[in-house]
This record gives structure tokens, C-alpha cells and sequence, in this order.
């Protein structure tokens, strides 16, 4: 017996098969850079560091966080699409 989601819809597997993804990717647009009139297509990874007060944390010393980011070639932005929400507005 098949399994019905509670829209009726039959669920869809978890997985995409290599040709689908494949033919998919085909078609995928290109990310772009955010920036007005860059459009640039290739992104660097960069680093930013947080630093988290020992009052904050219940330590004697501060603690340094890396969050990974991608910066555009061309113009340096980041790329806050793939960025996590909560860092987005930082950038």
C-alpha cells in the first residue's frame, strides 16, 4: 500500500537519482552576485570571525566563532543567499 501524505500527495523520495539530477542541473541557473550591475557568477570562500564576550559565554576568556562565507570574484560581496538568516544582516 502506498503512503499518502496529509495533502493526498504521494511523498517523493528523499533521494534524486543521478540522471534526474543530472537534467536538472543542465537547466539550473547560475547563482549571481547580489551587487546592482556586477552580476558576477564565480564566488571565493572567506571567513568572518565572531567574537563572543566571556560575560556572554560564563568564561574567563572570549571565544572566536568562523562563520564560512562566499565573497564574489569581481566585486567582493558576500553572498547571503547561503549565508544562515541569523548572520544575513550582518553583511
Amino acid at each position: 500500500m502506498q503512503k499518502i501524505n496529509n495533502m493526498g500527495v504521494p511523498p517523493q523520495s528523499t533521494q534524486p537519482t543521478q540522471a534526474t539530477l543530472q537534467a536538472a542541473l543542465a537547466i539550473a541557473p547560475y547563482l549571481e552576485c547580489e551587487t546592482p550591475k556586477c552580476g558576477g557568477r564565480m564566488f571565493l570562500p572567506a571567513t568572518a570571525v565572531k567574537r563572543i564576550s566571556p560575560i556572554a559565554i560564563g568564561t574567563n576568556e572570549p571565544m572566536m566563532v568562523p562563520i564560512e562565507l562566499n565573497v564574489c570574484a569581481k566585486c567582493g560581496s558576500v553572498l547571503k543567499e547561503l549565508l544562515p538568516s541569523q548572520f544575513r544582516e550582518d553583511f
